[in-house]
């Protein structure tokens, strides 16, 4: 189930029992349903219940400007399942891009901020994959990093994303945050020594950047502050070793969900940070598996 930030377009997406995308108006009305087009119809596109896990969509993801709409795709022929990836136009719900590969096995998928191409993860043969999605002048994803855990975050100009992984570039098996330059490929090596967990984020308007560093002997982290490119790190504070960072969509306000048991999968509080007064306050007390920010950074859901 996916919500389109576009104010313009207000529109939910969901996978029905049938395993099949459609977009709704919030009220209910204006059902559409995607995978009209010609191209899922030669592939054997029909309505039908899901028998046995096989032929469903998943993952819907809407493009920032709201005018395409991502999934995933399974399909079982002869007993081997083929990984779909489709980008549907949403005013014709035809479908504008497709690529299907056995064993792709995607997990996540991320459009970039200028809705030009989807970051997605690869889970099959190996380590985790960071891969684009559709490039220029070839129809494969372009895979451009890899590692095992793998979390990464767009740059708000859709140029660069910033990924902690598992297994260092040059080799060994630490975990590194690196920023990738997505036209170069070329990667710039930022922490050797996050915090456990520790997805990285970027500011709203690229500027900074915010990690966790471990610290020696403690089960803490360092909060950590630095230049778009990495450069000037700053600790700004001593917080739990788990943390989960996300910068305000609109200041440059920075909110950590944090808890001191490293194991447990739910958080125990968030924090606000505020870059201009350097100031940190408690919001929330409770335990919760997630948070996310309003489009308009006044409120946050937990």
């Amino acid at each position: 189930l996916d919500l389109s930030a576009a104010p313009s377009v207000n529109r939910i997406a969901y996978i029905d029992r049938a395993g099949d995308p459609y977009t709704i108006r919030p009220d209910g009305t204006g059902r559409q349903k995607m995978a009209s087009g010609e191209l899922l119809q030669q592939v054997g596109f029909s309505p039908r219940q899901i028998q046995r896990a096989r032929d469903f969509y998943s993952w819907p993801a809407w493009s920032p400007d709201g005018q395409r709409l991502a999934s995933f795709r399974v399909e079982t022929s002869g007993g081997q399942p083929t990984d779909g990836l489709y980008i549907f136009d949403v005013a014709s719900a035809r479908v504008l891009h497709a690529y299907k590969q056995p064993a792709l096995q995607p997990i996540y998928a991320y459009w970039s901020p200028n809705s030009q191409q989807l970051g997605i993860l690869f889970s099959g043969r190996g380590p985790f994959s960071l891969n684009l999605w559709p490039t220029a002048g070839q129809e494969s994803p372009q895979r451009v990093a890899q590692g095992a855990p793998f979390y990464f975050n767009w740059r708000s100009d859709g140029q660069a994303v910033l990924a902690h992984t598992g297994q260092r570039r040059q080799g060994g098996t630490g975990h590194s945050i690196n920023v990738v330059d997505i036209p170069t490929g070329e990667q710039h090596l930022v922490s050797g020594s996050p915090a456990a967990f520790g997805p990285p984020s970027w500011s709203f308007d690229g500027n900074f950047l915010a990690y966790g560093n471990k610290v020696e002997d403690q089960n803490k982290a360092a909060l950590m502050i630095a230049a778009a490119d990495g450069s000037r790190p700053e600790s700004v504070a001593l917080v739990p070793e788990r943390i989960a960072l996300e910068w305000s969509p609109t200041r440059p306000v920075l909110a950590i969900a944090a808890t001191s048991f490293v194991g447990d999968p739910l958080f125990e509080e968030i924090r606000l940070f505020d870059l201009a007064s350097k100031k940190m306050q408690t919001l929330v007390k409770d335990n919760f598996a997630a948070f996310f920010w309003s489009p308009d950074g006044t409120h946050i859901l937990y």
